[in-house]
């Protein structure tokens, strides 16, 4: 069981994990993306897919709705991970980020909440999504 910094006790059978493509083919500092979830959910950590295996620095940033018309400006963004020093786990491997460090973020049923990795680097993997703002990938 795990019991989050509300007090919430939760079973390892109710957090489920949501996986997508580790394909790659392209590369750079940072990705942007918007989750819609059906339920009211909370995301407690995540994990990234890195070019390196040395040691990166990382940064995660969220929005209320879509990241669309906000990628140039900082208005609105909230830092929920600070600046950490993690190893890359390199290609094909999920590197997971700090779960201390990293604030949860409750996502609405219905609601749209962006979010934005950033690296000092230029060694995040990243998929274009082939189906389209709006359409499900993972």
């Amino acid at each position: 069981d795990y019991i989050d910094d509300t007090g919430i006790k939760t079973s390892e059978s109710e957090m489920i994990e949501l996986r997508t493509t580790m394909k790659g083919g392209n590369g750079s500092y940072g990705s942007m993306f918007d989750c819609v979830s059906q339920e009211t959910i909370t995301i407690k950590g995540m994990q990234i897919h890195t070019q390196s295996s040395s040691i990166i620095t990382v940064e995660v940033w969220t929005r209320e709705g879509s990241h669309e018309s906000h990628e140039s400006t900082s208005s609105g963004w909230i830092k929920i991970l600070e600046p950490s020093y993690i190893r890359g786990l390199g290609p094909g491997k999920q590197t997971p980020l700090p779960v201390a460090n990293f604030q949860p973020v409750v996502i609405i049923a219905g609601s749209t909440q962006a979010f934005y990795v950033t690296l000092t680097t230029a060694a995040l993997k990243y998929t274009n999504g082939k189906f389209g703002i709006g359409k499900t990938f993972a």
